[in-house]
């Protein structure tokens, strides 16, 4: 008989806490089987391949499946408000929509922007060198943000580009197409006076 992944053994709670180093209700409770490239456990629960997390909090909860999105159509995750992608302990575990789940990450530090150091010209995010570009609406729930930019490289890109107006400027032909419209807005106003 062939193997079969849509065999009922394979959504055995047993076959899954086998996997699962229990250690005190508040600590973290270790996934030992597979995990992916990020750390996070993943079992095959049914059809498909699943997140040990996913699967500890419909266990938890006794749901055969997690929606992956809300009423309005956000995408939702199940987060970890112990940071670690390897935990499967429920207490740790909240369902969320997926922007929460960013916000989380970028307050505490963990999202991938906040940890650079320096721009990707290598100047360092001082006070002095970081500029804020304000409006910014969110696309997922319209929220308020801002956007960071490197004024080092924001200046060396004004100046490379500065040059080449000066010389056009300079230029003879400039010059007097630029006065030949001033004399026309100065000879309209006195018309219109």
């Amino acid at each position: 008989m062939p193997f079969s992944r849509t065999s009922p053994a394979d959504k055995n709670p047993e076959r899954f806490w086998s996997k699962v180093e229990v250690r005190a209700a508040d600590q973290c409770w270790e996934w030992t089987a597979s995990k992916s490239n990020k750390g996070y456990g993943k079992l095959w629960w049914g059809p498909k391949l699943e997140g040990a997390h996913r699967i500890a909090y419909m266990l938890e909860r006794d749901l055969e499946e997690l929606p992956s999105r809300d009423s309005d159509g956000r995408r939702m995750e199940i987060m970890h408000s112990c940071d670690n992608p390897g935990c499967v302990n429920a207490r740790h575990l909240s369902f969320g929509r997926t922007v929460d789940n960013q916000r989380d990450k970028v307050a505490k530090g963990r999202h991938h922007l906040t940890k650079r150091k320096t721009c990707k010209h290598g100047h360092e995010w001082t006070k002095e060198n970081t500029g804020w570009i304000r409006g910014h609406k969110s696309k997922v729930d319209g929220a308020d943000w801002k956007v960071r930019y490197c004024r080092a490289c924001h200046s060396a890109r004004l100046k490379a580009k500065y040059p080449e107006e000066r010389k056009k400027r300079r230029t003879k032909k400039y010059r007097d197409r630029k006065n030949a419209r001033r004399r026309e807005l100065y000879a309209l106003r006195k018309e219109n006076e």
